[in-house]
């Protein structure tokens, strides 16, 4: 009887001793004022819009970036850091003061934004009211929903033009660039957020990428654009800063420069004697006497 009894206790002190020591550990969340996919959207809609105008006009020539039309613009400093890097891909010289380039290019912007819809089947939170004289308090239905989707999107559209610095004649223009890139969310019985849209690579189930066996395996990955600012690429340029390694690395070697498009509105006019393609001849502002 008395061992028993000082076995219980035993058992009791242990347990104390476990539940005193027993601790909880936190984590400290916080979240930046504009969400991941609200920047995501909005860069991945710049990046596209930037990447389908064709600076091929201007290769090999001196020019300055005129960028007070967008000062007021959402996240223009990526904007002009985007446009700097196709121009330079695209075989631009840039120059940081007008007066030292030949040309000068200007760039606006119409939109560049995002915009959301929100698409509920089943019965929205609703808010009863108050039955009564003396109101107790208000009384709430919450959301029930079969099925649910929100859909967010980023439109960027973009055009920029040049024109000679000294005559102010006009020599290229690019035409408006619009693109959209979206972000859609589901839900299905509650479970969700099934996550897919232009900046997800494939479908994603809350932030991870589901992977269905031998089609995952199997698919081609996208073929990048030669001058798309979204992928890798090393110029290859012949004097003391050139790059050693450039043959290790895929399409090194090309020349920045894009095949020449004639006979398309806001182009430059048919290739005449002695003139390369795609370029503007020097001493010529691009307009025809």
């Amino acid at each position: 009887m008395a061992s028993s009894m000082r076995l219980r206790w035993a058992c009791l002190t242990c347990a104390a001793v476990v539940a005193s020591a027993a601790g909880c550990g936190t984590t400290k969340w916080s979240d930046s004022p504009r969400t991941a996919t609200e920047q995501l959207l909005i860069s991945d809609a710049v990046d596209r819009a930037v990447s389908e105008i064709d600076f091929s006009a201007l290769s090999d020539r001196s020019v300055f970036l005129d960028t007070k039309f967008i000062e007021k613009t959402l996240d223009k400093d990526y904007v002009i850091s985007t446009l700097r890097q196709h121009m330079l891909a695209s075989g631009c010289i840039i120059q940081d003061e007008a007066e030292k380039a030949d040309y000068v290019v200007e760039v606006r912007s119409g939109s560049l934004g995002t915009n959301r819809n929100d698409v509920l089947l089943g019965v929205p939170a609703t808010n009863l009211p108050s039955v009564g004289l003396l109101p107790v308090g208000t009384a709430s239905i919450p959301e029930i929903a079969i099925a649910k989707n929100t859909t967010q999107q980023a439109v960027c559209k973009i055009a920029v033009f040049a024109y000679d610095r000294e005559s102010g004649r006009p020599v290229w223009q690019s035409g408006n660039r619009k693109i959209a890139s979206r972000a859609k969310d589901s839900w299905l019985l509650g479970t969700g957020p099934f996550q897919r849209g232009s900046i997800y690579e494939g479908t994603a189930f809350a932030g991870e990428r589901i992977r269905v066996p031998l089609l995952s395996r199997w698919k081609k990955p996208p073929t990048p654009a030669s001058t798309s600012v979204a992928s890798e690429r090393v110029f290859e340029h012949r004097g003391e800063n050139a790059l050693d390694d450039s043959r290790d690395v895929q399409n090194a070697g090309y020349q920045a420069t894009l095949p020449a498009k004639t006979g398309e509105p806001g182009r430059m006019p048919p290739v005449g004697a002695g003139q390369e393609p795609g370029r503007i001849p020097p001493g010529d502002a691009g307009v025809a006497p």
